[in-house]
């Protein structure tokens, strides 16, 4: 019998996103470890500590929104010399 031809799969263009729809991105624990350069258990912690960046529930899971972790991490910025951060 000889064989069926495959069907090509259908191409699947992507189209950029606007900045302003990316900063509300959902990123799960992992992703957002691996951003922040922290192990998983240290979101962890931060969570029952209340002192980490806002998060969102999900129904069980935990999300952090792209904009909730840039505006943690502008609020943790430190300028040597004890100036005020630039914008």
């Amino acid at each position: 019998m000889p064989a069926t031809p495959r069907r090509k799969k259908p191409v699947v263009k992507m189209v950029p996103l606007p900045e302003a729809v990316l900063r509300y991105r959902l990123l799960d624990t992992k992703q957002t470890a691996a951003l922040l350069g922290v192990e998983v258990k240290t979101l962890s912690d931060w969570r029952i500590d209340n002192i980490g960046p806002t998060y969102t529930k999900v129904g069980h899971l935990v999300k952090y929104m792209v904009a909730d972790l840039l505006d943690w991490l502008d609020g943790r910025r430190v300028v040597p010399g004890g100036g005020a951060a630039r914008e």
